[in-house]
């Protein structure tokens, strides 16, 4: 992981003021716990993931340690859930039921816009969810939605209820965006006469 001598030295601090040796072990039981988590959420990159995790963490350290409460490893473990976030973004829905295939879609499109917007709408436990739900294919897509099944203590026809219900508001969130920006690229009717007054053969 590359980090600056200075903010990793902090960092080491934040997590124990008065036993660097101590501040070390912390370090690499947070690093291990980070990567447990991206493992079993299926990530093949766990070790670059936490090492982009601790990278983040590290970059703001100065800013936050001095108000900072709680324990250190949670904000560690905030910081995570929005790089899985971007990581999922990054990644091709696989059912074509979803609105839109994100890896298809160039990143400047208004339809990955959209979806980027309403994602952003959604609770963060349920954008999470459904960001989850739509990223694994196969075998590892089965095992995925039992293992969701089961931390949630739903059946497996109970959550596919709930994807079912968050992507149809996702949908309707998409069309509406999309209809929105169509409306506004339509020329005015004063620009239309413009238009075609200029396109008219002069006499």
């Amino acid at each position: 992981m590359s980090t600056t001598q200075e903010p990793f030295e902090a960092l080491l601090t934040w997590l124990d003021p008065d036993d660097r040796e101590a501040a070390g072990r912390a370090y690499e039981v947070i690093r291990a716990g980070l990567i447990q988590t991206l493992i079993s959420r299926g990530f093949s990159n766990a070790e670059e993931l936490a090492d982009e995790t601790i990278k983040r963490v590290t970059n703001r350290v100065l800013e936050i340690a001095p108000s900072y409460e709680g324990e250190q490893v949670k904000y560690f473990h905030g910081v995570l859930r929005n790089v899985m976030k971007e990581q999922r973004l990054n990644r091709e829905f696989t059912t074509e039921d979803f609105p839109i295939r994100l890896v298809n879609e160039q990143k400047t499109s208004d339809a990955y816009d959209c979806l980027l917007s309403c994602l952003e709408l959604l609770p963060v436990d349920r954008c999470e969810f459904i960001l989850e739900y739509y990223t694994y294919q196969g075998g590892h897509k089965i095992r995925t939605h039992a293992r969701m099944a089961d931390d949630m203590g739903l059946s497996e026809n109970a959550l596919r209820m709930r994807a079912f219900h968050i992507r149809n508001k996702l949908e309707k969130c998409v069309r509406e965006c999309l209809s929105r920006i169509e409306m506004k690229s339509r020329p005015t009717p004063l620009e239309s006469r413009i238009a075609h007054r200029k396109t008219e053969p002069r006499a």
